[in-house]
């Protein structure tokens, strides 16, 4: 038997298990797609964010480079208008707007909701939010926070009048999880709150804790991804 080879045999199988894993937690391959919600692999804190570039519900375009930034931001991904638990959390984060506004943050909305859909949203929320549209879910895998919503539970969403395509104007089937991103004026993480179970989001008072906490950080050289 030849004993030297064996390590190498043991890595090979490693190392395939390790596609094998990560390509189960991916949708046909798509790079930042999950599978389901438990599945998702966010950004992590001291990784550099991501840039987005979304349309607003006025039809304008906000823009964050990373690597440019002029201030601190904080990125809110929500599952959409139809949402009644996203709905509850606009009415909790209405305080905390103007605190964190105030320590100079730029806050934005981000869901997968076409331009005039956010425009209906806003309609209904005492809130002069930032809602963008990511209609193809780019930002949502750039922060890897996009997963595929099962067969069964879109089936589901539809008999209670839930239809994602009509709300996105795509057929994607794709959702983010509910996150919060807070990034620093030097374009790194400095906070983020990912929960896979929609129905529990950030509170109030914890959401204004991070952010000013994150204010007092020094500026950090970003992770690799």
């Amino acid at each position: 038997m030849n004993f030297n080879s064996r390590p190498w045999s043991l890595i090979t199988f490693s190392a395939a298990a390790t596609l094998l894993l990560l390509a189960a937690c991916t949708r046909d391959g798509e790079t930042g797609v999950a599978a389901n919600a438990d599945a998702v692999r966010p950004l992590l804190i001291g990784q550099a964010a991501a840039a987005i570039d979304l349309a607003a519900a006025d039809g304008s375009r906000y823009r964050m480079d990373p690597s440019n930034m002029s201030a601190p931001a904080i990125i809110v991904f929500y599952r959409g208008g139809w949402c009644p638990y996203c709905a509850a959390h606009f009415m909790e984060l209405r305080n905390a707007e103007d605190a964190v506004r105030a320590m100079g943050y730029e806050l934005v909305f981000v869901s997968p909701d076409r331009p005039e859909k956010l425009v209906e949203s806003l309609s209904q929320i005492d809130a002069a939010y930032t809602l963008l549209s990511d209609s193809d879910m780019e930002a949502a895998k750039a922060f890897g926070v996009a997963f595929e919503v099962d067969e069964t539970t879109l089936n589901r969403y539809r008999e209670i009048g839930i239809d994602l395509a009509a709300s996105s104007g795509r057929d994607h089937g794709l959702l983010p999880v509910p996150a919060l991103f807070i990034i620093g004026s030097d374009g790194v993480i400095r906070f983020q709150y990912v929960n896979p179970n929609y129905k529990v989001r950030i509170s109030e008072a914890l959401f204004v804790a991070a952010a000013a906490a994150a204010l007092e950080q020094k500026p950090l050289k970003p992770l690799k991804k």
